[in-house]
């Protein structure tokens, strides 16, 4: 297992996010995205919230924990999700090493059923959404629920707005852009400033990470992003 790992949190501040405590209140109301359910997906989250982690036990002993409870607690508020058709069109339009993502009934949203299994406790991934949100706020994360992807396996149920494209990004405006707001070019398709390292921006012949939209704007939908700390 790699220590540098995003989802792990190894060498990094997990209290911090920015200037804000990753666990706040007011910093997970920002990441959930079902304004009828938040009281019921607030509870469900901070009854997952193992603080700095339980040293007794090995990190994937913790994600295993993690989603069992996860599961309990999400069924218990009634944020568990089984039947996935009242939201989406049942088209899959997208599959990666962590989600399964399907365009939303009004064909507005991306739904993204990420699985569970690379997060140690409801800090990373409220750690993962909320640095997501803070850098990209146009396609922004919203979690609206918990339910199994198609493997069986425990998830979160994000969405993002659905970027309809028009034409492909190119790489050398990817790199513009990702200098132009203070990042710094490491390799191909890797950026960093001061407090995180992004990846994956690479515009590749399928499943870009990196979008044009309508308008011409780049839409960063899925890139990855670790803690410049995690790195020492």
């Amino acid at each position: 297992m790699n220590k540098d790992n995003f989802y792990y949190g190894y060498n990094r501040d997990k209290a911090r996010l920015g200037n804000r405590r990753t666990m706040e209140r007011s910093t997970i109301l920002e990441t959930l995205g079902k304004q009828s359910q938040i009281d019921n997906l607030l509870a469900t989250i901070e009854a997952c919230h193992r603080g700095s982690g339980n040293c007794a036990i090995t990190i994937s002993e913790q994600a295993k924990d993690f989603r069992r409870i996860i599961e309990k607690r999400a069924k218990e508020n009634g944020v568990w999700i089984d039947n996935y058709s009242p939201l989406i069109t049942g088209k899959l339009i997208g599959k990666g090493g962590e989600s399964e993502v399907y365009l939303s009934k009004d064909g507005r949203k991306a739904i993204k059923i990420t699985h569970l299994t690379y997060f140690a406790n409801s800090e990373d991934l409220i750690y993962k959404v909320s640095v997501h949100n803070l850098l990209f706020p146009e396609v922004r994360y919203g979690i609206i629920g918990f339910g199994l992807n198609s493997e069986n396996n425990v998830s979160v149920v994000l969405e993002q707005p659905y970027i309809i494209v028009n034409k492909r990004a190119t790489q050398n405006q990817v790199d513009n852009y990702m200098e132009s707001i203070g990042f710094e070019k490491k390799d191909w398709g890797v950026f960093e400033n001061k407090l995180f390292r992004i990846s994956d921006t690479l515009i590749k012949d399928d499943n870009d990470n990196v979008l044009l939209d309508r308008e011409g704007n780049l839409c960063f939908i899925d890139v990855f992003i670790i803690p410049v700390k995690a790195l020492f």
